[in-house]
């Protein structure tokens, strides 16, 4: 009975904690100016989609925000690094090579960020009307995703045929995405259970 009655009491401080963070999360967003102007937002890679990622950050740049592209491997160093320039949102564009596309927020046991996945929805409406493909909305515990203090999405967008032909467009229509989201960070998205 001892052992239940720790366990118990170790579940309602972690949900507790978790609604704290939800809270705080939103309230962040909640207090924000509307739009891109002024916001701090991270742009992360691993390769493969350069002329992406300069393009988006040139448009977001044109929207008046701080920009700040981070070219690693890791995902904690990506992490860390965002962490440590104070972003208000984190956006990392990965090539899959695929017809498939696939965006991923954090979702934890207890927590799921909200904003997160508000994000990562409207960046897949910006990436199908471009490719015509509806792509997979998922929460995930990747260290960039876990480790970030900041909503964050991972795209993986392909094939790379689409990323080259329509760069330009692509980037276009995700910064309108941000934009749209940045006027309603905290809408109420659900997550697929």
């Amino acid at each position: 009975p001892e052992t239940f009655a720790s366990l118990d009491r170790l579940g309602l401080e972690r949900t507790a904690a978790t609604m704290v963070a939800q809270v705080r999360e939103r309230e962040r967003l909640r207090t924000a100016a509307p739009g891109l102007t002024g916001r701090r937002v991270v742009l992360g890679h691993s390769g493969g989609l350069d002329a992406l990622t300069q393009a988006v950050h040139r448009h977001i740049r044109g929207e008046g925000a701080h920009v700040l592209t981070l070219h690693h491997p890791d995902g904690s160093t990506q992490a860390r690094m965002a962490n440590a320039y104070e972003a208000d949102l984190f956006i990392a564009l990965e090539g899959n090579g695929l017809p498939v596309n696939r965006l991923a927020y954090f979702r934890g046991t207890n927590f799921w960020s909200q904003p997160g996945l508000a994000l990562a929805e409207q960046l897949g409406h910006a990436i199908e009307r471009i490719s015509g493909v509806t792509p997979h909305i998922v929460g995930m515990r990747l260290p960039l995703l876990r480790e970030t203090r900041m909503p964050a999405v991972i795209a993986e967008i392909g094939p790379a045929s689409l990323v080259v032909i329509r760069n330009e467009q692509l980037a276009e229509q995700l910064v309108r995405a941000l934009i749209s989201w940045a006027s309603a960070p905290t809408a109420n998205a659900s997550p697929a259970l």
